[in-house]
């Protein structure tokens, strides 16, 4: 069985529900969630999402379930053709059938969660992932455009964010750590050894 994508509306604004688990599976990956939702915002709307989560963020729950409820409406009743034709098709339809269980208990819930951000740790393997996925290319642009030389003065002169820094800092220190192990290389300024022989041999 393929991979299955819903998607209801269109862009500025999509509601797509996909098989998330599947979508793993086909990259290598493992994972426990099997269905994912997302909201796909464009122009205002989105600036409008962006604005609310970043002056409450605690309201953004309360937006994404308000966005899910009022454009979504899922029933195991039957709804005559006439009503989907009606210009109050939704006033007329939440009046006269019964949502599903399941939606009910959904949109009730929701409203209870919270918003969770968990960042993922930053770390060289990580950059360099990213940077042959999605900058390459475009560097690659650059170069045969002949645009290089100012990419490389860019990369020389550019200032270090604290983090990056301590991940430059920590990197070098493993890599150091690492080559000394291999080389049994002792960076310490080597010590003599004492020799009671030489010692005696200094007499008045």
């Amino acid at each position: 069985m393929g991979l299955w994508t819903v998607d209801f509306g269109k862009s500025p604004f999509v509601i797509r529900a996909y098989d998330k688990h599947k979508e793993q599976a086909n990259k290598g990956y493992d994972t426990d969630v099997k269905t994912r939702v997302e909201l796909e915002l464009h122009q205002d709307k989105a600036e409008y999402v962006l604005d609310e989560w970043l002056n409450n963020g605690e309201k953004l729950v309360n937006i994404t379930f308000d966005i899910l409820y009022t454009y979504l409406w899922f029933t195991n009743g039957k709804i005559e053709d006439q009503q989907l034709k009606s210009d109050t098709v939704r006033d007329e339809i939440e009046t006269t059938v019964d949502p599903m269980p399941a939606w009910s208990l959904l949109t009730a819930l929701g409203q209870k969660m919270k918003f969770v951000r968990e960042p993922k740790k930053q770390s060289v393997e990580r950059i360099e992932k990213w940077v042959l996925h999605s900058v390459v290319p475009s560097l690659a642009v650059l170069k045969k455009t002949g645009h290089w030389h100012e990419i490389i003065e860019a990369i020389n002169t550019v200032e270090l964010s604290a983090e990056h820094e301590k991940l430059v800092m920590a990197t070098t220190k493993n890599a150091i750590t690492r080559a000394s192990k291999q080389l049994n290389i002792n960076f310490e300024k080597p010590t003599k050894k004492y020799n009671e022989d030489d010692d005696q041999g200094k007499g008045a």
